[in-house]
């Protein structure tokens, strides 16, 4: 009896399973552009926008991002599109621009000012990484996402400023930011990223994380991590 009561109930969820559609497998949609170049820039042309994709670095001191090309607007810088410019020491980001991609102005040691417009959305993993005379930064309202190690190692990094509208926070943006005295998360925060279950990423080896006691590390109205050898969950994430 208990047989056939166990056999009715697997061939009830064979049937169950047979019943339910296979989803359809979706193809990743191709995003068509064309190639070109302008001045010493490489850029892609998607038809309604441009991304810059790579700098033919001469040793320039002052790079100014143009804001349009071919009439198009210039909405990304892309990965590493500027690479290690071991002399420049300004940038300037002009409105348009939503993204700025991993690594694009990464190991630039001189560089001193950054320039950022308010349609910026995202700044992506590294995009700063190694700038390490680079002392105060200003993000605009419209900044959504700061990526993985974002401003990692920029040791000379004093203030930087979240605008409410911040959502997300990488994996050690500020790590390593040894003169980083402080910082005040906005309220729209909502995730807070850690690699191997360290909060204490977010902060390691800045000047703030170093005066702090041990214990539970406290930015605000958020619980950031803990000192003193204590791991906790990967993720934080505020509803």
């Amino acid at each position: 009896m208990k047989a056939t009561r166990l056999t009715g109930l697997l061939l009830a969820g064979a049937m169950l399973f047979a019943a339910i559609p296979a989803f359809p497998a979706f193809a990743e949609e191709e995003q068509n552009y064309t190639e070109g170049e302008f001045y010493s820039w490489k850029y892609k042309n998607y038809g309604d926008h441009i991304e810059l994709t790579k700098l033919d670095y001469t040793g320039q001191v002052i790079i100014n991002i143009p804001g349009e090309i071919e009439g198009l607007p210039v909405t990304e810088i892309g990965g590493n599109a500027v690479g290690a410019g071991i002399y420049i020491k300004e940038v300037h980001v002009p409105e348009g621009v939503e993204k700025i991609g991993w690594l694009a102005f990464g190991n630039a040691p001189a560089l001193e000012t950054v320039t950022l417009p308010s349609t910026l959305e995202t700044i992506g993993d590294f995009a700063f990484s190694g700038c390490e005379a680079l002392k105060n930064v200003e993000l605009a309202g419209g900044v959504r996402y700061i990526g993985e190690g974002a401003f990692r190692g920029c040791t000379a990094l004093e203030s930087i400023t979240l605008p409410e509208g911040t959502q997300e926070l990488g994996t050690g943006c500020f790590y390593g930011c040894e003169s980083l005295a402080g910082i005040s998360l906005p309220d729209s925060i909502r995730t807070i990223h850690f690699s191997s279950g360290s909060m204490n990423a977010l902060y390691g080896g800045t000047a703030w994380y170093e005066a702090q006691p041990d214990g539970v590390l406290y930015l605000g109205k958020f619980a950031v991590g803990y000192k003193g050898g204590q791991n906790t969950a990967s993720d934080v994430v505020i509803r």
